[in-house]
């Protein structure tokens, strides 16, 4: 019997909200279809708020301050560190991928045997869907698995051609998530179901700059199309005049929230339609609410009798224990996450708290956190200083995040020892600073290849 294929699109800064619920505005009945056919897990948590450090996560099935890519900087992966690429290819697994160039650097991936295996951001309707389509219509070696890494809703969002109509959504990020639905029914008409097991997810959200109030619409969302001209202007600058570039950058930042403040002072908005609406990318202080960390997880396919919801809380460090357990792979010893097979599978299963850590930017000093999730409740804290800007919200009552409750004590010391067991053999030194060391030759290429992104 032959083994079973990986197709895993990953749609960078996909929230969970827009995926599935009441809260998106795109019209997406592609995905609404597969959701019906497989199986959805509504409460899906990311380990970090970032690309590089949700990648560790995934890829590993660890929390990602154990595999050496975040300590005080980045670098790559530690030599040590298994991933599930190790341990599919003794499985006979060969693979390719369409991803960022980011991944060259980071030591997560294997070498991939397709040779357009890296794009500058990789898009759907902009050679993503071509190359996808070219893949899976070409013959090949199997079992395979194929990683594609979208960046429509990576930031700039660009205004999507053709999906220009408010009736795809109220802003370029859900016009988007129309595009990718109506990219994704034609590349699934190329998928053998039978044989393919498919996955689509995301890394982290993202604010959502829109909000309708007394029946107007607010819309701060960064004008893609310039963002990326200036982009690829500002990427002919050479990198030790980026720091220049990002003062200014910040600058410009600064100034527009300021005016931002002053234009919605007086209108009657909730907590989290003021904070998606100031969001900076350059904020110093770090935050890890639902909309960054909250994202949609599904499967379909192979292996999958659908047509279920799960509610359960679940952590994409879980994604492939269970894609392991689903072909019968042993998992390696030494994970964080656990096989959702039996919540596929309708039996018992006891809920996990989910880990998450902010990510720096880059030549800017951050205030960065850590926290913990459960059905129940969210808290995160300085990443250092448990007393220090701490926040705890009542999930049940409270979904939005709108009220700190941080001032409940015995709450805070049940997530705090949650927290303490979790990180116990990691220790955070109180500059940032982690006992793992630095190699600052692999720091620099990550950080250069990031600055060329566009990440700051």
């Amino acid at each position: 019997m032959p083994k079973t294929n990986i197709l895993f699109i990953l749609i960078d800064s996909l929230r969970a909200d827009k995926f599935y619920g009441s809260g998106g505005g795109s019209l997406i009945p592609n995905f609404t279809k597969l959701i019906k056919q497989g199986i959805y897990f509504e409460q899906a948590i990311s380990s970090a708020n970032a690309t590089l450090l949700s990648w560790a996560g995934i890829f590993t099935g660890k929390h990602p301050f154990k595999t050496g890519i975040r300590p005080s900087k980045f670098k790559k992966l530690n030599k040590n560190t298994q991933t599930y690429f190790d341990v599919l290819k003794k499985a006979g697994y060969h693979f390719y991928s369409f991803l960022p160039p980011s991944g060259k650097v980071i030591g997560i991936f294997p070498k991939f045997e397709n040779d357009d295996c890296y794009d500058v951001m990789p898009r759907f309707k902009m050679g993503l869907d071509e190359k996808l389509k070219n893949f899976l219509s070409s013959p090949k070696k199997q079992p395979w698995v194929c990683y594609a890494h979208s960046y429509n809703l990576h930031f700039p969002v660009l205004t999507p051609q053709g999906f220009e109509d408010e009736k795809f959504g109220i802003n370029n990020y859900e016009k988007q998530i129309s595009l990718i639905d109506n990219s994704i029914g034609d590349i699934l008409k190329l998928v053998d179901l039978k044989n393919t097991l498919l996955i689509f997810t995301s890394d982290h959200g993202a604010y959502f700059q829109t909000v309708i109030s007394n029946g107007k619409k607010i819309n701060y969302e960064t004008k893609g199309d310039l963002q990326n001209l200036t982009l690829k202007m500002t990427n002919k600058i050479p990198l030790p005049l980026h720091s220049t570039k990002t003062k200014l950058f910040v600058a410009l930042e600064k100034i527009k929230k300021k005016k931002r403040l002053k234009d919605v002072n007086n209108l009657n908005l909730k907590p989290h339609e003021l904070r998606g609406l100031l969001h900076q990318r350059t904020n110093p202080d770090n935050f890890l609410y639902d909309d960054l960390v909250h994202v949609p997880l599904l499967l379909f396919g192979h292996g999958i009798n659908g047509g279920k919801i799960v509610s359960e809380q679940v952590r994409l460090i879980d994604l492939f224990p269970t894609i392991c357990d689903l072909l019968k792979i042993k998992n390696p010893v030494g994970i964080d996450g656990k096989s959702l097979l039996p919540l596929i599978e309708g039996n018992d299963f006891e809920e996990a708290p989910a880990y998450f850590e902010s990510s720096p930017l880059i030549q800017i000093k951050t205030n960065d956190v850590i926290g913990i999730r459960t059905s129940q409740f969210k808290y995160f804290r300085d990443r250092n200083n448990p007393n220090k800007r701490r926040f705890l919200f009542n999930l049940k009552k409270d979904p939005y995040e709108d009220n700190n409750i941080g001032n409940e004590t015995k709450t805070v010391e049940e997530m705090e020892n949650i927290l303490k067991q979790i990180t116990s053999d990691y220790k955070f030194l109180n500059d940032g600073k982690t006992i793992m060391e630095t190699n600052d030759s692999d720091t620099k290429k990550i950080e250069d290849v990031l600055k060329k992104l566009g990440y700051v």
